[in-house]
């Protein structure tokens, strides 16, 4: 055998090995990367959003107040005044805060503008100011006239359209946040794709190399070579199907998911993110349970509800303790998340008046013990959405099968109510 022949035959492994643990590294270090970019990257997504959620609100405040005024004007109703009267109390306050994100976030051009919304603001809070005086003085046909000038309605006109402006630049910020999420997923795709073709490469190219060299070995040293060769070629083999398995799941998942229920990109990514979230707060439950079989329930819903809770949602829980089997963990998080983010986005929790009461007790008989639990909103007037074959509807169908249980959901005058039963043995 030549020298170089010799000694690449007895340095392959070491080589291959090299190479295989580089791959590895590099592949960590895009996780570690991406992961630290798309936690900037949501981060940024969602102080625009809120940012969106200011912007409308400053504009519905000046238009609260002004109709507030108006119909004080027309009717000489005091209680037409509170729009204005809360107007009056925090629509600055709220527009100063709005600067001052603008101003440590370094973006002194929108700054300037929010300080123009406020000056216009100010002017307009002043003009109503002087026909409620007016009003309120008897001179209720001088603040008609006041009115008809329709100098409320140019500032508040300015207004709308100075706030537009930065709505529109704040949605080309949230596109181009959301371009550049879809562009990290793209190279993270690229860059496994091509590690696992390296992998792939190695694993031939040592294969074969190892064929070449067991031919000029001793017959002993062939069956060993051949069989450390068999040996790594099926670790290597279990691991890239197992890569590939996992790599494709993730794809397929995220496709599906973004396919269904809408077309649009900001909220396809929040459905992304809740799916994903809803799955790991079920699992977050289980984790550290080795050893045991069971679990309690107000546990998993405390965990489950725990990012909709907040000073201005009521949720009440109420019942005792129930241990719940492993298996019923994952299913009974995903019908609680959906339904939290039904009554979030439509139901109770979207209502300032809105309230959510959880309610559980056992049921059934000693032999088959079941549990019953009550999902009762209110503060809403409950209609049945058009799309009841939605993609939200088919999980929590599922999951109740999955659950060997059943489900009743009525659509009440103030209200909804689910009543979800299944065994808990």
């Amino acid at each position: 055998m030549k020298p170089l022949a010799l000694w690449w035959s007895r340095n392959l492994p070491k080589i291959t090995l090299l190479l295989l643990i580089a791959t590895f590294a590099g592949t960590v270090y895009v996780f570690i990367t991406t992961n630290a970019n798309e936690r900037t990257i949501r981060a940024q997504s969602v102080q625009i959003t809120e940012t969106l959620s200011d912007l409308r609100e400053i504009v519905r405040v000046g238009v609260d107040a002004e109709t507030g005024a108006r119909g004080y004007v027309l009717t000489e109703d005091k209680e037409f005044l509170e729009p204005y009267n809360q107007a009056y109390r925090i629509w600055l306050s709220d527009i100063d805060e709005l600067q001052a994100k603008f101003e440590k976030a370094g973006e002194e051009e929108d700054a300037v503008a929010v300080g123009q919304i406020r000056s216009l603001a100010e002017k307009k809070l002043q003009f109503i100011d002087q026909i409620v005086t007016l009003t309120a003085q008897g001179q209720r046909d001088q603040a008609i006239r006041e009115t008809e000038t329709k100098y409320g309605k140019l500032l508040l006109d300015n207004i709308r359209d100075a706030v537009n402006r930065l709505e529109m630049k704040q949605q080309r910020k949230l596109a181009e946040t959301i371009g550049r999420a879809d562009n990290i997923q793209i190279g993270v795709f690229a860059i496994l794709m091509t590690s696992l073709l390296l992998v792939v490469a190695l694993a031939y190219f040592s294969f074969v190399q190892e064929r070449r060299a067991s031919r000029v070995a001793l017959l002993d040293q062939q069956a060993t070579l051949l069989r450390q060769g068999k040996e790594q070629a099926d670790l290597v083999a279990q691991e890239l199907n197992h890569r590939v398995k996992n790599l494709f799941a993730v794809i397929l998942s995220l496709v599906t998911l973004s396919a269904r229920g809408s077309k649009d990109v900001p909220e396809t990514v929040e459905r992304i993110r809740n799916r994903i979230h809803a799955l790991s707060l079920a699992h977050s439950v289980s984790q550290g349970t080795g050893g045991i079989s069971s679990v309690d329930l107000k546990e998993l819903l405390t965990a489950t509800l725990a990012p909709y809770r907040n000073a201005a949602n009521v949720i009440i829980d109420d019942g005792g303790s129930v241990s719940l089997p492993v298996g019923a963990m994952t299913p009974l998080g995903l019908v609680v998340h959906e339904l939290a983010t039904n009554a979030l986005k439509y139901g109770a929790l979207s209502t300032a008046d809105g309230m959510l009461k959880i309610s559980w007790e056992k049921c059934g008989s000693a032999i088959s013990p079941e549990v019953r639990i009550t999902w009762r909103e209110f503060g809403f007037y409950g209609t049945k959405p058009k799309d009841s074959k939605g993609f939200g509807s088919k999980m929590i169908s599922a999951s109740t099968q999955q659950l060997k249980g059943r489900v009743e959901q009525r659509w009440l005058d103030d209200g909804m109510e689910l009543c979800l039963q299944f065994p808990v043995s």
